[in-house]
Protein backbone atom coordinates (compact mmCIF):
# COMPACT_ATOMS: atom_id res chain seq x y z
CA UNK A 1 0.00 0.00 0.00
CA UNK A 2 1.39 3.37 -1.20
CA UNK A 3 -0.21 7.07 -1.41
CA UNK A 4 0.63 9.72 -4.75
CA UNK A 5 1.30 12.72 -4.29
CA UNK A 6 -1.95 14.21 -3.07
CA UNK A 7 -2.44 11.12 -0.90
CA UNK A 8 -4.71 9.25 -2.17
CA UNK A 9 -4.74 5.70 -1.13
CA UNK A 10 -2.36 2.95 -3.42
CA UNK A 11 -3.30 -0.49 -2.77
CA UNK A 12 -0.21 -2.53 -4.79
CA UNK A 13 -0.53 -5.96 -6.09
CA UNK A 14 2.08 -7.72 -3.85
CA UNK A 15 2.46 -10.99 -5.95
CA UNK A 16 6.25 -11.98 -6.63
CA UNK A 17 6.50 -11.31 -10.09
CA UNK A 18 4.48 -8.13 -9.99
CA UNK A 19 7.24 -7.05 -7.06
CA UNK A 20 10.35 -8.43 -9.62
CA UNK A 21 10.87 -11.23 -6.63
CA UNK A 22 11.79 -8.63 -4.20
CA UNK A 23 9.51 -8.33 -0.90
CA UNK A 24 7.12 -5.97 -0.20
CA UNK A 25 9.04 -4.33 2.55
CA UNK A 26 11.49 -3.58 0.22
CA UNK A 27 9.55 -1.01 -1.55
CA UNK A 28 9.12 1.03 1.71
CA UNK A 29 10.02 4.72 1.51
CA UNK A 30 10.63 3.97 -2.29
CA UNK A 31 9.30 5.90 -5.04
CA UNK A 32 7.49 3.28 -7.81
CA UNK A 33 5.94 3.70 -11.29
CA UNK A 34 2.73 1.66 -11.00
CA UNK A 35 0.16 1.06 -13.88
CA UNK A 36 -3.24 1.61 -12.74
CA UNK A 37 -5.87 -1.42 -13.18
CA UNK A 38 -8.91 -0.08 -11.32
CA UNK A 39 -10.05 2.85 -9.68
CA UNK A 40 -12.69 3.10 -6.41
CA UNK A 41 -13.94 5.64 -4.04
CA UNK A 42 -11.64 6.18 -2.21
CA UNK A 43 -8.41 4.16 -3.58
CA UNK A 44 -6.73 3.14 -6.90
CA UNK A 45 -5.15 -0.07 -7.31
CA UNK A 46 -2.51 -1.55 -9.41
CA UNK A 47 0.84 -3.59 -10.11
CA UNK A 48 4.94 -2.27 -10.16
CA UNK A 49 6.04 -1.34 -13.81
CA UNK A 50 9.15 0.35 -12.26
CA UNK A 51 10.90 0.06 -8.64
CA UNK A 52 13.67 2.71 -9.70
CA UNK A 53 11.72 5.25 -12.09
CA UNK A 54 14.05 8.26 -13.16
CA UNK A 55 12.62 11.33 -11.22
CA UNK A 56 12.30 14.02 -14.20
CA UNK A 57 14.18 17.07 -13.45
CA UNK A 58 12.75 20.22 -13.81
CA UNK A 59 14.75 22.88 -16.05
CA UNK A 60 16.71 25.83 -14.26
CA UNK A 61 14.83 28.24 -15.53
CA UNK A 62 10.96 26.64 -15.17
CA UNK A 63 9.76 28.44 -12.54
CA UNK A 64 10.48 32.08 -14.53
CA UNK A 65 9.31 30.83 -17.65
CA UNK A 66 6.15 29.55 -15.61
CA UNK A 67 5.76 33.11 -14.28
CA UNK A 68 5.93 34.77 -16.96
CA UNK A 69 3.72 32.56 -19.46
CA UNK A 70 1.03 33.18 -16.23
CA UNK A 71 1.40 37.06 -16.20
CA UNK A 72 0.88 36.98 -20.36
CA UNK A 73 -2.16 34.79 -19.91
CA UNK A 74 -3.07 37.38 -17.27
CA UNK A 75 -2.93 40.63 -19.52
CA UNK A 76 -5.05 38.44 -22.17
CA UNK A 77 -7.51 37.70 -19.79
CA UNK A 78 -7.89 41.35 -19.00
CA UNK A 79 -7.53 42.96 -22.40
CA UNK A 80 -10.26 40.39 -23.29
CA UNK A 81 -12.17 41.63 -20.24
CA UNK A 82 -11.83 45.42 -21.09
CA UNK A 83 -13.42 44.62 -24.62
CA UNK A 84 -15.68 42.04 -23.26
CA UNK A 85 -16.84 45.46 -20.57
CA UNK A 86 -16.67 47.75 -23.56
CA UNK A 87 -19.23 45.79 -25.16
CA UNK A 88 -21.89 45.66 -22.54
CA UNK A 89 -21.47 49.08 -21.71
CA UNK A 90 -22.33 49.65 -25.70
CA UNK A 91 -25.47 47.33 -24.66
CA UNK A 92 -27.04 49.23 -21.59
CA UNK A 93 -26.29 52.16 -23.62
CA UNK A 94 -28.81 51.24 -26.23
CA UNK A 95 -31.06 49.63 -24.13
CA UNK A 96 -31.48 52.70 -21.73
CA UNK A 97 -31.73 54.84 -25.13
CA UNK A 98 -34.52 52.64 -26.20
CA UNK A 99 -36.36 52.95 -22.90
CA UNK A 100 -36.01 56.35 -23.03
CA UNK A 101 -37.51 56.84 -26.55
CA UNK A 102 -40.15 54.12 -26.24
CA UNK A 103 -41.68 55.65 -22.84
CA UNK A 104 -43.63 58.53 -22.61
CA UNK A 105 -43.98 61.11 -19.79
CA UNK A 106 -47.58 59.85 -19.00
CA UNK A 107 -47.03 56.34 -18.95
CA UNK A 108 -44.15 57.05 -16.73
CA UNK A 109 -46.56 58.91 -14.38
CA UNK A 110 -49.58 56.57 -14.18
CA UNK A 111 -46.92 53.63 -13.52
CA UNK A 112 -45.77 55.74 -10.48
CA UNK A 113 -49.26 56.81 -9.67
CA UNK A 114 -49.96 52.86 -9.68
CA UNK A 115 -47.25 52.58 -7.64
CA UNK A 116 -48.31 55.03 -4.88
CA UNK A 117 -51.82 53.62 -5.10
CA UNK A 118 -50.69 50.26 -4.72
CA UNK A 119 -48.63 51.28 -1.59
CA UNK A 120 -51.64 53.58 0.22
CA UNK A 121 -53.76 50.83 -0.39
CA UNK A 122 -51.47 48.58 1.86
CA UNK A 123 -51.41 50.93 4.12
CA UNK A 124 -54.85 51.10 5.06
CA UNK A 125 -54.98 47.59 4.51
CA UNK A 126 -52.37 46.64 7.25
CA UNK A 127 -54.20 49.41 10.01
CA UNK A 128 -57.08 47.94 9.63
CA UNK A 129 -55.64 44.43 10.31
CA UNK A 130 -54.31 45.41 13.70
Amino acid sequence: MGHTKTYTKVVIDQTAESLGGQPASALIGKCVKIKVTETHKWHIAGYVLETQPEIPKAPKDYFERLEKQREKEAEEEKIKLAGAGKEAAGEVEEVVETIIVKTKPNEVMMHFMGIALLTIGLYILMRSTF
